[in-house]
C-alpha cells in the first residue's frame, strides 16, 4: 500500500528501508522516552534525599530549641530564686541604717577635706606673708 510522506512523496510500508527506518525512528523515541523517565526518577531520588536531610535537620533543631527553652526556663527560675534570697537576705532597717551611714560618712569626709583645704590654704597664705618680709 502507498501512502504519502512527510516529505510529500509516496510511502510504501512494505518497503524493507521503510520499516526498519521506522523501527529505528521508533527505538529512538523508546530510548529518549527511557533516558528521560530515568533523569526525572534520578531527580526525584535526589529531591527525596534532600527532603529527608532537610527534615533530619529541622528535627535537630527542634531538640535543640526545647532544650535551650528548658535552660533558659530553669536559669529564670534560678534567678527569681536568687533574687528573692537577696532581697530577704538583708532587713531593711538594717540597709536603711546602713545608707546612712555612708551618707554620714561622705559628708564627713567632705567636711574633713573641706577644713583641710582650708588650712592647707592659710598656711600657703602664711608662708607667703613670711617669705615676703
Amino acid at each position: 500500500m502507498l501512502r504519502p510522506g512527510g516529505s510529500g512523496l509516496l510511502d510504501d510500508d512494505n518497503n524493507p528501508g521503510s520499516l526498519s527506518r521506522k523501527i529505528t525512528v521508533l527505538e529512538m523515541k523508546e530510548l529518549n522516552e527511557r533516558q528521560r523517565a530515568e533523569y526525572a526518577q534520578k531527580l526525584y531520588d535526589q529531591q527525596r534525599i534532600t527532603l529527608r536531610q532537610m527534615e533530619d535537620r529541622n528535627l535537630e533543631l527542634e531538640k535543640k530549641f526545647s532544650e535551650l527553652t528548658r535552660m533558659n526556663l530553669e536559669m529564670q527560675r534560678s534567678e527569681r530564686e536568687l533574687r528573692d534570697d537577696l532581697a530577704h537576705s538583708v532587713p531593711r532597717t538594717v540597709s536603711d541604717a546602713d545608707k546612712r551611714y555612708i551618707s554620714d560618712l561622705k559628708r564627713s569626709l567632705f567636711l574633713n577635706n573641706y577644713i583641710f583645704l582650708d588650712v592647707y590654704l592659710n598656711l600657703k597664705v602664711l608662708k607667703f606673708k613670711l617669705n615676703k618680709k
